[in-house]
This record gives structure tokens, C-alpha cells and sequence, in this order.
């Protein structure tokens, strides 16, 4: 029985898992997208992942890493507020009074925790709401970390 149930559970996860990704990976930047969202890691490299269905795609950090993370949401204005929250651990740093910028953006800081897994941060800009995914990779067990995402440095 317990076999049963952990295959079940397995299949579950794997199926979810597929779709999430593959809408992910069928999802290409658009100028119709409400919401570009560029990362910028310690070295200056910057990354604009993906966004479908107001989830924006993994990005590998090590433990502790630092990001900035660059929001330029269309239709705002200077002013209007966003609300970022940190779900799974980690800090926001920069956050205190969100606000789009006069040149159109908002910036904030993310530090993922020392512990593998998912970190995700709910970016709130009303009426729309975001998801911003990061994964610390498991550095002693990489079997353990989903396929497919790489450290970002």
C-alpha cells in the first residue's frame, strides 16, 4: 500500500511538474506582457526569465546568493506602489516603500537562504500579481536539484 501511494504521489508530482515546464518553455518575452522582470546577479550578468501565467521561471542561486532584481511594469505609473513578499525564506532588502521609479522601474534585492529548494516571492502591483521562482541548488547532492536549472552568477 505505502508503495502504491508514494508511485501515485511520484506521478503526481511528475505530471504537474511537465506542465509547469512546459508552459514555461513555451512562453517567449512579449511587448504585450505587463511586467518585465530583469535579474542581475553579483558579477553584472543579467537575465530576463520568462513569464506564463504570471509565473516567472526558475533561477538557480547558491545558498546565500544576492540578486537585484529589476520590475518594470507596464501601465503603472510613477508612484504606484508594489508590494513584494518573501514566501519560502530569504530577505527582501529595498522594499520598504516600493514604488515605480520616474524612469519607469522598481528595484529591489534578494538573498536567497543557506537551504536548498524553492524560494518564491509574490510581487503585487494591483490588480496583478506575480510569482518569482528561485531555486538554491543543493551543492553536496546536485541528483537532488530539478533538471534543467543552473546557478545564475
Amino acid at each position: 500500500m505505502k508503495a502504491s501511494c508514494f508511485f501515485a504521489g511520484l506521478a503526481l508530482f511528475a505530471s504537474v511538474h511537465l506542465l509547469t515546464t512546459s508552459s514555461l518553455l513555451a512562453a517567449t518575452p512579449s511587448e504585450d506582457q505587463p511586467l518585465e522582470v530583469t535579474i542581475k546577479s553579483s558579477s553584472g550578468k543579467e537575465r530576463q526569465p520568462l513569464i506564463a501565467d504570471g509565473v516567472v521561471s526558475r533561477t538557480g542561486l547558491r545558498p546565500g546568493q544576492v540578486v537585484e532584481i529589476k520590475l518594470r511594469p507596464k501601465g503603472k505609473t510613477k508612484g504606484d506602489p508594489i508590494t513584494v513578499s518573501s514566501l519560502d525564506g530569504g530577505i527582501v532588502s529595498g522594499h520598504e516603500s516600493l514604488a515605480v521609479s520616474s524612469d519607469g522601474n522598481a528595484r529591489f534585492n534578494f538573498q536567497a537562504g543557506r537551504g536548498p529548494g524553492l524560494y518564491r516571492l509574490l510581487v503585487e502591483m494591483a490588480p496583478e500579481h506575480y510569482w518569482l521562482h528561485f531555486y538554491v541548488l543543493d551543492l553536496n547532492y546536485p541528483e537532488n536539484n530539478p533538471p534543467r536549472v543552473r546557478i545564475f552568477e
